[in-house]
């Protein structure tokens, strides 16, 4: 508010200069007209001697209304002036600055501000032949004293003004403020506020219930998850430490020995691969946590998915042979995406070994890899991997994702199954931001499909 009465204040003082300014140049201009005719009316005249009574009587018939003419001889004194009837009685006006200007140049004029009487008076006088000088002169009440005169009080009526719009605004902003300083953020529908604030105390109550609805689940998750694990691990551990003290024990014979070695290697297998896959699971949740929001990959890289499928298949194909399972890759060979290589890999194996898991003897897997021209979309890499296995139940389609699910408990145990590969799927998707889907009948198979942004 200071800063526009400021700027106003300025403002007018320029446009106050400028009238001052264009109002003496329009005087100056029309003194110089008229002394130009003036001249040139008395030089029209039959000559008399200069300063003579005859002369005189010439310069006072051309008096002008509004206009103070004045005729001076070389020496500064004064042969006649149209406002004092006595001219001896006036003082000499050499040194006058439009009187010296007018001897040397021919013309000369000025202006002067009269403090008593709140006036400027502007001068013109032009050299007649004879040598004398004829001054014209003209007042008006000047522009700049009426400024200076309201100067001050508007100054000062702004300075009240602008004390009070400060005093004011802050009394006001208090008051707007004050219900907002001492809101109870704990329970924001309980405080009372004027009506235009209750929409942010309802958004924020339901932000607070959300969040604290997030915790709990989150809390519950972790809690899950630590049970999951520790029941997965008791039982390895069970095995493992009961055999090994058979063994050491000497309680073993030693056509036994390799069997129990056997079983031995095998648990700590499935204990290796479970804390690899939970080791996975964390580092995925550091890059993309479920609530970011989108894909956290520092330095992506560009993989192509049909190279990754094949070097999958190929690790992955004494363990097919194992459960009777054939493999085959179709699509197309350019299909690459820009990700985390690692991640990648994770939920390609995830997929084909749980494809290989589910399976059924004598069954096969497929998996595809093909490239989507899309106009609107610019492209799009689509994974699929399909087999002809057990299947999903409905109900159990939508938690096959979740962290230690088992479609079959007794057949995930028996192959070595951790419960964390299709979750380890799922995160991988979210943090390349890539659509996830599942399809699957019982006793016929499943295959789940994930699309991907083209590089």
């Amino acid at each position: 508010m200071l800063t526009a009465a400021l700027c106003e204040l300025l403002t007018a003082s320029i446009m106050g200069w400028i009238l001052v300014t264009s109002l003496e140049q329009e005087k100056q201009r029309e003194l110089s007209n008229e002394a130009i005719l003036l001249m040139q009316a008395i030089e029209a005249q039959p000559q008399p001697e200069s300063g003579s009574t005859v002369e005189t009587a010439a310069v006072a018939s051309l008096h002008l209304s509004d206009i103070r003419v004045t005729w001076i001889d070389a020496q500064g004194s004064i042969l006649y002036d149209s406002v004092q009837d006595e001219q001896r009685a006036m003082e000499n006006h050499a040194g006058r600055p439009e009187f010296d200007e007018a001897l040397r140049n021919g013309t000369g004029s000025a202006a002067r501000f009269s403090s008593t009487l709140g006036e400027i008076s502007y001068y013109h006088a032009v050299r007649l032949g004879d040598g004398t000088v004829l001054r014209l002169s003209a007042t008006q009440n000047a522009v700049i004293i009426m400024l200076g005169r309201i100067a001050l009080p508007a100054l000062a009526t702004l300075a009240v003004l602008s004390l009070a719009g400060i005093l004011a605004a802050r009394v006001l902003a208090r008051r707007i403020t004050a219900p907002l300083v001492t809101l109870d953020l704990d329970d924001p529908l309980a405080n009372r506020v004027y009506e235009e604030i209750r929409p942010l105390l309802a958004r924020m109550d339901e932000q607070r219930h959300g969040l604290a609805e997030r915790v709990d689940q989150g809390a519950r998750v972790r809690r899950a998850f630590t049970a999951n694990i520790s029941h997965e691990l008791k039982t390895p551990l069970t095995v493992i430490s009961g055999y090994a003290e058979l063994m050491k024990n000497r309680q073993v014979s030693d056509r036994d020995v390799p069997h129990f070695s056997s079983l031995i290697h095998d648990e700590a297998q499935h204990m290796r691969d479970l804390v690899n896959d939970v080791l996975t699971l964390a580092q995925l949740d550091e890059l993309a946590p479920p609530s970011a929001g989108g894909p956290l990959i520092e330095q992506p890289e560009i993989v192509n998915l049909n190279e990754l499928a094949a070097e999958t298949i190929n690790r992955l194909a004494q363990f097919a042979d194992q459960h009777n399972v054939s493999f085959h890759l179709a699509g197309s060979k350019e299909a690459s995406v820009v990700g985390w290589a690692h991640g990648l890999e994770s939920l390609v194996y995830n997929l084909c070994e749980n494809a290989i898991r589910y399976n059924k003897p004598g069954g096969s897997v497929t998996v595809t890899v093909e490239r989507t021209v899309e106009q609107a979309q610019g492209g799009r890499v689509v994974l699929r991997v399909a087999d002809t296995g057990i299947g999903i139940a409905l109900d159990d389609r939508e938690r096959v994702f979740e962290r230690f699910f088992r479609v079959d408990k007794t057949r995930s145990r028996a192959t070595g199954g951790t419960g964390l590969g299709l979750a380890i799927v799922k995160h991988v998707a979210m943090l390349h931001g890539a659509e996830l889907s599942l399809t699957s009948e019982l006793g016929t198979g499943t295959e789940v499909t994930v699309i991907f942004s083209s590089c």
